[in-house]
């Protein structure tokens, strides 16, 4: 007879038995799919930079060299975007235009890129973006810049989606936001592993979800009923306790490989340049104060105690299905449910209990979504990780529960 002491014998007994063919092909095959993204296909042949020389001609440049030069182009507008920065642009903007007599649009969409962005969403109608506002601006109107986007603020929060969401505490939230913005330079990085993520984290989901629900792999195969083994000698209480373990224990590991392994490629890929540079000149009416690397350490946090919570969900499903592919569509469809809570609806204010929602940046970046908490606004952002983590202690208690009372 096989003698294991709980619960570290236990434990590694458990692990052992989830790093099997199934998990293994799952690594398999979220590797292909890296593999395919970035060794197989060219990762810069989509980038195309548009850019006037000295002469005023417009030149059009694909693949690398694009890239290259639009990061050259990119540190010219670098540093705090101060009013007087603001002007500075908008000036050498308007004298290529009729300098070179050129099509306003065209002389300043790449060079200004991001300031472009902050002038289209501070200067156009809330969810209205008008791309060619700048050129019915005055310079008066860009010393209006900070408090028009508190104005547009208020006007949003009228709006139909967002006015579950209407709350002084937003403004104070807004209001709380540092100014001038600082531009560290190109960021393009950062925002693909913000806005291109999401493909990739599904795989990460979907990985997790399949592993998790071969918890009793060996004991269960597509069964009606389950058959307890040798470890559960051992006592219900630390075979429960163990499997969570191992749970936690293979979904660290599973996302330090598909994760971990997608934004090394993609920094490894374009660089760690723009990590200072604040979030609002990427969501100009963001509330979320902090850099887009914060926002970027701050969101696959979320992902990786919204992972583990997904563990011990399938866990706990299985309990009661006890059947492996009935316990992978529940998963999974909890999984995807997250997306599809309606901007606006009741549910919304408790969005962040459902940890699938997170598949989409705009819940932890752009939405409005602030609690009251002891009087202080909380972005949604910063209820996720302690939900994440209140629901999974919730989930290893009941899974606990009735483990102890599952018959033999």
């Amino acid at each position: 007879m096989i003698s294991l002491k709980p619960p570290i014998n236990l434990t590694k007994f458990e692990v052992i038995k989830l790093v099997n063919k199934i998990s293994l092909l799952c690594v398999v095959l979220f590797t292909a799919l890296i593999m395919q993204r970035f060794f197989i296909t060219d990762i810069f042949s989509n980038i195309y930079c548009i850019y006037l020389d000295e002469d005023g001609m417009i030149q059009y440049i694909k693949g690398k060299e694009a890239y290259e030069k639009e990061k050259k182009l990119q540190e010219l507008h670098r540093g705090s975007l101060t009013i007087e920065k603001f002007e500075e642009a908008f000036l050498n903007y308007q004298e290529k235009v009729e300098e070179f007599s050129l099509e306003g649009e065209l002389a300043w969409k790449y060079e200004y890129r991001n300031i472009n962005d902050i002038f289209t969403m501070a200067f156009s109608e809330p969810d209205l973006f008008d791309y060619f506002i700048k050129d019915e601006l005055k310079l008066t109107d860009l010393k209006q810049i900070y408090t028009n986007r508190i104005y547009q603020l208020e006007e949003s929060m009228s709006s139909p989606k967002n006015k579950i969401h209407a709350s002084k505490k937003v403004i104070e939230a807004a209001e709380k936001i540092k100014t001038p913005f600082y531009y560290d330079g190109n960021y393009d990085s950062w925002r693909g592993l913000i806005q291109g993520s999401k493909k990739y984290l599904l795989y990460f989901f979907l990985i997790i979800i399949i592993c998790s629900s071969f918890i009793f792999y060996n004991e269960t195969i597509f069964s009606s009923c389950i058959h307890f083994s040798i470890p559960t000698l051992n006592g219900r209480k630390e075979h429960a306790l163990s499997k969570i373990t191992a749970l936690i224990i293979c979904g660290t590991f599973i996302y330090l490989f598909t994760v971990g392994l997608y934004i090394s490629f993609i920094l490894l890929e374009r660089g760690t340049d723009g990590a200072n540079t604040q979030i609002q000149i990427m969501y100009f009416y963001s509330l979320y104060n902090g850099t887009v690397k914060d926002a970027v350490i701050h969101y696959f946090l979320i992902i990786y105690f919204a992972g583990l919570f997904f563990a011990l969900f399938t866990f706990f499903v299985s309990l009661y299905v006890k059947n492996i592919v009935t316990t992978i569509m529940l998963s999974a469809g909890f999984l995807l449910l997250g997306g599809y809570i309606p901007e606006g609806s009741i549910f919304e204010r408790l969005i962040f209990l459902f940890p699938g929602s997170v598949l989409s940046i705009k819940n932890i970046i752009s939405r409005p979504i602030v609690y009251n908490l002891f009087g202080r606004p909380v972005l949604l952002a910063h209820m996720y990780i302690p939900s994440c983590i209140i629901l999974s202690i919730v989930l290893a208690v009941l899974i606990v529960k009735k483990y102890k009372k599952m018959e033999f």
